[in-house]
């Protein structure tokens, strides 16, 4: 334990000291940015937190520190879940939205964190597991780890009041210092733990189960592709071969002097590849730079129109005959033929698929210029499905076809939209440009995956406690039910009964459980009032008021629990307080029921919605037993676009199945008969995903249709 104390000495005030130094250049940072601010209120906004940080940065440093000391207790404790957390008083709770952007800031540091520093942090877990007797440390249990260190950041936040905008700024800053400073406190507590002994000769490794020490060998810097990968660039490199040898095919023997696609070559034509007189690729490049930069491409009204591909390479023939030299370069290259006619096939598929939303097709079609001047540079761009600009081209076309819903979208398409221009205005011959831009949207994706994910986690919880609010209030109305069956029971009674105290029973139920001794508690009560409106022959007057006492006093307690309106729950007592006095003057105001003389006719048995055909029991037992979290189904709507949702939970007790959009919000909720009526008339689909690319599908459908014309 003493070694314990020494690594918590070590890390727990280094923390602490980060987030005062944080804090003050916090405060440089907002001041800056509220002297670029384009308008009043971002700039106030700014403003405003400098205030605030100022004002509150003494109590955010003393909870950030109470929340690091308390986890470092109930690690010891060998608690690895945080049991009560320190809470300040007075404080108002965050609105949801709030929650939100906490949960997610916090969520990409932690990640970011244990991603970058991965093998020191997974050594200080197995030391500190050792510490404490081979009980297993893992990165969100570590009481020095970004985990418990991002939940300590996110409640000293919970102090501070300021606009959405100024917080999500704030975290980015103290995140991006957090992560710089990890590895040296993992570091130094490794030294520490070291030079006690502790495990000095750990090597790391990935271990086939990552809750399992391993002893393996280092892990090596890179490992080999897999057969999975070599196969894939293979079936790649077989698939372009493939569509050139059918463009060739086509096309016929001899010089060409048009595209695939019929766009004359301008007077030029095609040479054998290494011909002296073809065009280099620098040629194209100057070529292409010019069009890529045209106004009537470039500009933002333009980019939200459809690139028109034809009138491109119409420009980008005749800008090659200009360049032209009769003596030297005047031809176009077989190859560099073979790419100007794949490119643009490619993205004549996109505008062309369904898959995609029309605003993001005329938007990721400005891409043709630039991306047929990097083919023309870089010819794996056609053959290497790992080549970072292909990857980005997949991704957005994935992330706009997934996310975006029509061109109102405000996250999704302005990040898309800033890419194409900084491809058009930056992509010159620096092929890099495209790593840094995949890195970027990388992790604008992992922030998207994230919240979605939040935010499905959520509905997901609050579909759960509106189901198990629905069984508790079905428990609670059966158990009043089968009290008062046989009796006739006044309205008032009933009222108070079927309404409040129904939502107290089901708030016992919930919070207790049906064992407990307050919801047993609470049924006597029904007991009690169904009792003391009824014949009281025996009992004296100060018996009674006792009793009546107590009782009111209970139900009282109980309104008062659920919240329920004072002035109505005054009333419905009066009204029970005159019942009681009513039967205690021996007329009670519920008598038995009186059997029927003859009994009623039995209605007619309506056919059951669970009964279901054959072929509909197949769909029955598939999606009882079969159908997993995640699912894909589409939902026909008349007259537009069907919808795409993801099923998230299903309750097996009540049989009802909520679906949630891409970003996690919850859509829909049908029962199982709906579900299956649904899916027999085909009106909801099951869907599988596709798991190619929007290149690989492109090339697939480019060479399916060589292949028929």
């Amino acid at each position: 334990m003493d070694l314990l104390a020494r690594c918590r000495d070590l890390a727990l005030p280094f923390y602490g000291n980060l987030l005062q130094s944080a804090q003050q250049s916090a405060r440089d940072r907002l001041f800056e940015q509220a002297g670029k601010a384009v308008s009043n209120d971002d700039q106030r906004c700014f403003y405003e937190a400098i205030q605030q940080l100022n004002a509150v940065a003494a109590d955010m440093q003393q909870v950030f520190k109470d929340q690091l000391q308390h986890s470092y207790q109930q690690f010891l404790l060998g608690r690895d879940e945080d049991e009560a957390p320190p809470q300040r008083s007075g404080k108002l709770s965050l609105v949801a939205r709030e929650q939100l952007e906490d949960e997610l800031a916090i969520s990409m540091i932690v990640s970011r964190a244990n991603s970058h520093y991965s093998e020191t942090l997974w050594k200080l877990n197995r030391r500190l597991a050792a510490l404490r007797g081979g009980k297993k440390v893992t990165d969100d249990s570590n009481p020095f780890g970004p985990a418990k260190v991002g939940l300590a950041l996110r409640r000293a936040m919970a102090e501070l009041d300021v606009e959405l905008k100024a917080r999500i700024f704030i975290y980015k800053h103290i995140g991006k210092l957090l992560l710089a400073i990890f590895g040296k406190v993992f570091d130094s507590l490794n030294a520490t733990l070291v030079d006690a002994g502790v495990l000095p000769n750990l090597k790391f490794a990935i271990s086939k189960d990552a809750d399992e020490p391993d002893s393996k060998p280092d892990l090596p810097a890179a490992e080999p592709p897999t057969p999975q990968d070599v196969a894939g660039d293979a079936e790649q490199r077989q698939l372009y071969n493939s569509i050139v040898e059918q463009l060739r095919a086509r096309l016929g023997t001899g010089p060409r002097e048009r595209t695939v696609s019929g766009i004359s070559y301008g007077g030029l034509q095609s040479g054998r590849d290494g011909a002296p007189q073809n065009f280099v690729p620098l040629d194209y490049a100057l070529a292409l730079s010019g069009l890529q930069q045209a106004p009537e491409f470039h500009a933002g009204a333009a980019i939200q129109r459809p690139l028109p591909i034809d009138v491109v390479e119409q420009r980008l023939f005749a800008q090659l005959s200009k360049q032209a030299k009769p003596d030297q370069r005047h031809q176009v290259g077989e190859r560099d033929a073979d790419t100007v006619d794949l490119v643009g096939m490619v993205f004549r598929f996109m505008l062309d698929d369904p898959k995609i939303p029309d605003v993001v097709k005329s938007l990721l079609s400005h891409l043709h210029t630039p991306y047929l001047k990097l083919a023309l540079l870089d010819p794996t761009f056609l053959e290497n499905r790992q080549h970072p600009a292909r990857v980005l081209l997949n991704q957005m076309a994935e992330t706009g076809a997934r996310w975006v819903v029509d061109d109102k979208e405000r996250t999704v398409l302005p990040k898309l939209k800033a890419i194409v221009e900084t491809v058009l205005r930056g992509f010159v011959d620096d092929i890099s440009l495209f790593d840094r831009l995949l890195e970027d949207f990388a992790r604008f994706r992992e922030g998207l995956d994230k919240r979605a994910q939040m935010v499905e986690k959520r509905n997901r919880s609050a579909q759960e406690g509106i189901e198990r609010l629905t069984v508790a209030k079905q428990r609670a109305a059966r158990e009043i039910s089968e009290r008062m069956k046989g009796f006739a029971v006044p309205d008032a009674i009933e009222q108070l009964l079927h309404k409040p105290w129904t939502d107290f029973l089901a708030f016992n139920y919930l919070r207790n459980g049906e064992n407990s001794l307050s919801w047993k508690a609470a049924l006597k009560v029904v007991d009690g009032v169904l009792w003391s409106v009824r014949d009281h022959d025996g009992r004296s007057p100060e018996e009674f008021q006792r009793y009546q006492s107590q009782l009111e006093q209970s139900i009282a307690e109980g309104l008062r629990t659920i919240g329920y309106d004072s002035e109505a729950g005054e009333q419905m007592l009066s009204a029970l307080r005159a019942a009681q006095e009513q039967a205690f003057r021996g007329q009670p105001v519920v008598v038995p029921k009186p059997e029927p003389a003859i009994p009623a006719e039995p209605e007619a048995i309506q056919p059951s919605p669970e009964q279901f055909s054959p072929a509909e029991q197949e769909l029955v037992e598939t999606l009882r037993n079969h159908l997993e979290f995640g699912t894909l189904f589409e939902f026909d709507r008349p007259g537009q676009r069907p919808q795409l949702f993801k099923l998230a939970w299903y309750s097996r007790v009540s049989a009802h199945y909520m679906f949630v959009n891409q970003a996690g919000i919850k859509q829909r909720v049908e029962t199982l008969p709906a579900l299956v009526r649904g899916l027999h008339a085909g009106t909801i689909r099951i869907v599988q995903p596709e798991k190619r690319s929007f290149m690989e599908r492109a090339l697939t459908a480019i060479l399916h249709k060589l292949r028929l014309t």
